[in-house]
């Protein structure tokens, strides 16, 4: 994006000099690498062109009011879980219901190839008649 808007403006300033406002949650899931697109799935702010943003931190949880998951949460968001939040999260778990078979499992994949594949095989494996219908989409 900012070699784009640099080519654009026409010039060398950090995004060529457009005012913009990034939100995300840098905690998440490492990005997923696709070749396809040239997408090596580094994490943005390892971007040297991070260094030139002003970045903010949220600290506040809104959406839980349990001090122990909340808790739970910030070390997991850290990759570290320690003493008592291990075992509340171990607390709970619950089994999975039963399901007449392997299609109505979760599966989840590190990349898209993976879930395409595992999709491809499931579809396969349905009975009945294929129905295939044509759209035309615009946007």
């Amino acid at each position: 994006m900012d070699e784009l808007c640099r080519h654009v403006r026409g010039g060398y300033s950090p995004f060529g000099g457009i005012q913009l406002l990034l939100g995300g949650d840098f905690f998440q899931l490492p990005p997923v690498p696709d070749p396809f697109y040239g997408d090596s799935g580094e994490f943005s702010f390892n971007s040297p062109v991070f260094h030139y943003l002003h970045v903010f931190r949220l600290t506040e949880v809104k959406r839980q009011t349990d001090p122990t998951f909340i808790e739970a949460i910030n070390q997991a968001s850290q990759g570290v879980l320690n003493g008592p939040v291990s075992g509340y999260l171990e607390t709970l778990s619950r089994p999975l219901p039963h399901a007449p078979n392997d299609l109505q499992v979760i599966h989840l994949y590190a990349t898209n190839f993976e879930a395409l594949c595992h999709n491809a095989d499931c579809l396969t494996q349905l009975e009945g008649e294929w129905k295939i219908y044509h759209s035309q989409d615009e946007g």
